[in-house]
């Protein structure tokens, strides 16, 4: 019976270890033929590792194959050639916003990104390959809508231009801003809105795909979110969409969005949406929590106090001269007055604030060395 029981124990071992023994194989026979195919490679066939790489993506030998292609699809064309043949092929010189050489499968290229016109939505690409007499032919086209959703930002901008290898295939990735270079006529505050948008150019296919960053830029940096990354199961990701998400991811100068860094700017526009008019009847505007101007307040040195208010007043913050009150009843926060700080020497300034009596104080303004004082009720809510 003992011989029996150890007979079979044998027989199981045997049996478990066949399953393992074969995928050990079956492995090592898959590492011989990336490898016999890596070796076989010719040293300038662009196409044998750009092959490589898509059939063999865990081989051991990708991070070696992707170099020597980066390498053999490095362009000679310097920008200023690129320039000069983007010219050349009569595209004017105000509508190019971009040109640079770029090398696919041992042919030379230059890729030209052509500005929108000041009446349209839609930016023109351009792909010219090199012939073998010296001259450039055009062998793509593509009008590709501007990424776009906030329709006040008009000014377009390249920003970034690079050959990028995606999956052992040439690649184009750019990146464009959409800003604005308008100030608000009232309060000068200007629109620091601006959408980021990456781009990855396929020459093969001549499509687009492309992934928005959004938000408000501050002192360089862009403080948003990019919807598009958010969408979806990033395993059910194309190829193209995996690498401008971790492009985006990379990028330095992009931050999530901060609110209160915006809100004293936002609560200084509310004021003069609220009151077009600056005389008789004012609108307080409710400061929000994260408004820093609360914080400002609090640690205030000075202080007017009226009999059921506190009002501190705040010189040339983001162009404006501002009073800040608090209802001690209540305890809430708001703005009471805006008023812009002159560009010069010259032009009406908000000087300084004293208390009349009860719930009133006095606003003091200077214009060209004359004092001007205008009475505001915290109260009512009145100026005159």
């Amino acid at each position: 019976m003992k011989n029996i029981t150890s007979t079979l124990f044998s027989l199981l071992a045997i049996l478990v270890c066949i399953p393992f023994s074969s995928r050990s194989q079956e492995l090592e026979i898959s590492r011989d033929k990336d490898s016999v195919l890596f070796h076989s490679i010719a040293p300038d066939d662009a196409q044998g590792y750009s092959s490589f790489i898509r059939m063999y993506p865990s081989s051991r030998y990708q991070e070696q194959a992707n170099a020597i292609l980066k390498k053999l699809n490095t362009s000679t064309v310097t920008p200023e050639q690129a320039m000069k043949v983007a010219l050349d092929a009569g595209y004017s010189k105000g509508r190019i916003s971009a040109a640079i050489g770029v090398k696919d499968l041992g042919k030379e290229h230059v890729f030209i990104i052509l500005s929108p016109s000041p009446d349209s939505a839609f930016l023109t690409i351009a792909l010219l390959k090199g012939e073998d007499d010296g001259s450039w032919k055009r062998v793509k086209k593509l009008v590709e809508p501007l990424y776009i959703n906030d329709s006040q930002l008009n000014t377009f901008t390249i920003t970034h231009l690079e050959p990028v290898i995606v999956n052992g295939r040439q690649q184009i990735l750019f990146k464009y801003t959409n800003t604005s270079d308008s100030i608000d006529a009232r309060s000068r505050i200007p629109n620091v809105n601006c959408e980021l948008v990456f781009n990855l150019y396929s020459i093969r296919n001549n499509n687009i795909y492309n992934m928005m960053y959004s938000g408000k830029v501050e002192n360089g940096t862009l403080y948003g979110k990019s919807l598009d990354a958010m969408l979806g199961d990033i395993s059910l990701a194309t190829e193209q969409q995996r690498f401008l998400t971790e492009i985006i991811s990379n990028t330095r100068n992009l931050e999530p969005y901060d609110a209160a860094r915006f809100r004293n700017q936002e609560v200084i526009q509310w004021w003069y949406d609220y009151n077009p008019e600056v005389k008789g009847d004012i609108n307080f505007v409710l400061l929000p929590k994260s408004a820093k101007f609360i914080e400002m307040f609090d640690a205030a040195g000075q202080k007017v106090r009226a009999q059921l208010f506190s009002a501190a007043i705040f010189d040339n913050s983001h162009n404006n001269t501002v009073i800040v009150v608090l209802n001690r009843s209540t305890k809430k926060y708001s703005i009471a007055y805006c008023q812009t700080v002159p560009n010069g020497t010259s032009g009406l300034k908000l000087s300084g604030i004293s208390l009349h009596e009860g719930n009133t104080i006095i606003l003091n303004f200077e214009n060209n060395g004359e004092i001007t004082k205008r009475k505001l009720n915290l109260a009512t809510k009145k100026l005159y």
